[in-house]
């Protein structure tokens, strides 16, 4: 009986976390609810897409800054930053 609260306890645990992270709540609860202790150790390992879009809007920014003047941003900055937007799509 009481493995089952456990599990029921990483699944509300893996909801919980993923939503804060801007990931599937749903998919989450029943990852934790098949993987138990794994799945949460998972999920507080994983970065938040908040951070990786945020990342993108940045290099779009720099993007943008770099076509109005030419010249004002390190090729490999720019490069970087291309990689970074097309990653995203």
């Amino acid at each position: 009986m009481e493995i089952i609260v456990l599990w029921f306890i990483c699944a509300i645990v893996c909801a919980v976390v993923a939503g804060t992270k801007d990931r599937s709540v749903v998919g989450w609860f029943f990852l934790g609810l098949f993987f138990g202790l794994l799945a949460v150790i998972i999920i507080f390992c994983l970065s938040s897409k908040r951070s990786s879009m945020a990342d993108v809007l940045a290099a779009q920014k720099l993007i943008e800054m770099a076509q109005d003047r030419p010249g004002s941003v390190d090729s490999g900055v720019l490069s970087q930053a291309h990689r970074t937007v097309a990653s995203a799509k």
